[in-house]
């Protein structure tokens, strides 16, 4: 039986404004030197014109990619049970299985870029999951770095985010990166709570940076 090698990655975990977005890619196992020739490492190393490159190279090398977006909503549920890592394991499985369906008669060989501080443990739980013997489960950390097809994922992930990021700064104005760190994030977050007395849809609720805006600004209107 032939293999295909799969790797899985995850965009925007930590911002408290957009969505998350977790992709899988897969080569043939034989094509793995592809992606070195073509330049693929950590999105993280890459600028967003040097992503959208790869992006486009990808698509020509990869044999199957995917991904799903989750929603603002949909984190701020899981987080409230402090369910944030099965969320993803949740999100990972559906893409492997999707995975597995589509290639009924190759051996598959998926490298995770692990949420969990355990990795091996993350490994276990993922592979009990599927309920499959054709899969391989390797979830490592740092994996977006140390392993091609890992990064792979990880430039198809950031691609997609900055894209739906994109789309909500057409509705919303430009509110930055999203991410706690950005001066224009808080900007944004302060005026829009004042304006309306709760972070907009696009926010995480459950962030400790929305909580901490809606606290001070309610102290202030004590005071005022």
């Amino acid at each position: 039986m032939s293999s295909i090698v799969c790797g899985i990655d995850e965009a925007g975990r930590g911002p408290v404004i957009g969505p998350m977005v977790i992709a899988v890619a897969c080569v043939e196992e034989k094509d793995l030197d592809s992606l070195r020739e073509i330049g693929v490492r950590d999105s993280k190393e890459l600028t967003r014109a040097q992503r959208q490159t790869l992006y486009e190279r990808l698509k020509k090398v990869l044999l199957y990619q995917d991904y799903v977006i989750v929603s603002p909503e949909e984190i701020d549920r899981y987080v409230r049970e402090n369910k944030l890592n099965i969320l993803e394991l949740e999100k990972i499985r559906e893409l492997i299985e999707k995975v597995i369906e589509k290639f009924p008669d190759k051996k598959i060989i998926v490298y995770v870029d692990s949420p969990d501080v355990n990795a091996e443990r993350f490994s276990k739980v993922l592979k009990t999951s599927l309920n499959s013997d054709r899969v391989e489960i390797y979830a490592k950390h740092r994996a977006d770095s140390t392993i091609p097809i890992v990064s792979a994922a990880s430039i198809i992930a950031k691609y997609v985010r900055d894209r739906e990021i994109e789309k909500l700064k057409i509705r919303y104005g430009d509110f930055g990166s999203g991410y706690p760190s950005d001066p224009r994030t808080i900007r944004f977050l302060i005026s829009y709570i004042s304006k309306h007395g709760e972070p907009p849809p696009i926010a995480r609720k459950t962030w400790k940076t929305c909580r901490n805006i809606i606290r001070e600004l309610k102290k202030r209107k004590l005071f005022e």
